[in-house]
């Protein structure tokens, strides 16, 4: 028996194989990638325990185990016969494999030679962040895996990249108009959105979004981001995630509603809403006073929209209000005429004595 469960193995030796006596092989709770090909020279092997390793063990995937040692040698067989293959000409087949987890070997990843990878037709969300470490690898196939949502950013560093097939994948990440710009143009998104990760400010404006890429709602640090001039309708409310975002450029979009979550961004001193599709009271909330510290809010151009939160009483350090005066009835028109501060002031007037926001009956 050989027991080296709950260490920090993500792979194990080839020597393995020479343990023919070999009855029971226990590596449970271990962040495994894969097991050995030579495994299967282990004639005497009974059991093998991977309780734990559903998230991380690709090959052999854990479902194979159901079908037994046996099941688990003739995966290894066909495996072992898919790397002789990328020995000889730097291409590696791993195409319907049944796949699941998100780990990537690490015979596969330190291969750095490696220049077509081949993972149609398997079963994992998302793709392994350390393909990034593939530095040769010009062609990427991804097509036909029906539950894969997102490609890691760090493919942004991958500029030797010249194919990648998305075929019948419902990839969110990067959005569908960019996965049609081809391989230039995945790497080049995907590349700025990696970069912000180290200069917290982003920017991808007029590409023709629809919606805000949930990969940018990973970035905590963010201070700034621009996705101005696209067709964005709904705000996704994991923008809330961005708890450092400062600047928020949506100007030129076709927005409607702002989500309540988006009162968890309280860093935002920056907004800009200008030439959108606002309407009814979604801009007219309460929650807004959480954002206390607006200095620059532009909501002009949005002509649904004629009254302003009274939750303006909290933004104390806003300087400028844009808007188009005239299309509101609260604040009265005298009153934004005056400007931001005017426009607080009046708003402050209908605070209770606790600082609260009441509301007013229009």
């Amino acid at each position: 028996m050989l027991w080296v469960s709950n260490n920090l193995l993500i792979a194990l030796p080839r020597t393995l194989g020479n343990l023919v006596q070999l009855k029971t092989l226990s590596v449970a709770k271990n962040p495994l990638r894969s097991l050995p090909c030579e495994l299967y020279k282990c004639v005497n092997l009974k059991e093998v325990d991977i309780d734990g390793l559903e998230e991380c063990l690709s090959i052999p995937p854990t479902e194979i185990f159901k079908q037994g040692v046996p099941g688990v040698f003739l995966y290894l067989k066909e495996y072992e016969r898919r790397l002789r293959w990328m020995a000889e000409t730097n291409t590696l087949d791993l195409s319907n494999l049944g796949i699941k987890a998100t780990t990537l070997p690490v015979e596969v990843t330190n291969n750095l030679q490696l220049t077509s990878l081949d993972l149609s037709q398997n079963e994992f969300s998302a793709v392994s962040p350390s393909i990034s470490y593939m530095a040769a690898l010009t062609t990427l196939d991804v097509s036909l895996c029906p539950k894969l949502k997102d490609l890691p950013c760090e493919l942004g560093v991958m500029k030797q990249l010249v194919k990648i097939n998305c075929a019948g994948a419902p990839l969110t990440s990067p959005p569908s108009q960019v996965v049609e710009s081809g391989a230039g143009g995945i790497v080049e998104y995907l590349s700025t959105i990696n970069d912000a990760k180290s200069s917290h400010a982003l920017t991808l404006n007029e590409i023709d979004l629809v919606a805000i890429d949930l990969a940018i709602c990973q970035l905590p640090s963010l201070t700034y981001l621009s996705l101005a001039n696209n067709k964005i309708d709904i705000i996704t409310p994991e923008v809330s995630r961005l708890i450092s975002l400062e600047s928020l450029e949506l100007q030129n979009n076709c927005i409607r509603h702002l989500p309540r979550q988006m009162e968890k961004c309280t860093a935002l001193t920056l907004l800009n809403l200008c030439d959108n599709e606002l309407e009814g009271p979604v801009f007219a909330d309460l929650w807004v006073a959480a954002w206390e510290q607006l200095r620059f809010v532009n909501i002009k151009n949005n002509d649904k929209i004629s009254a302003l939160p009274l939750g303006v009483a909290n933004w104390t350090r806003l300087e400028t209000l844009e808007l188009d005066p005239t299309h509101f009835t609260q604040p009265p028109i005298e009153v934004l005429l005056k400007g931001a501060r005017a426009t607080v002031h009046y708003s402050s007037k209908f605070a209770d004595t606790e600082g609260s926001v009441t509301r007013l009956e229009l």
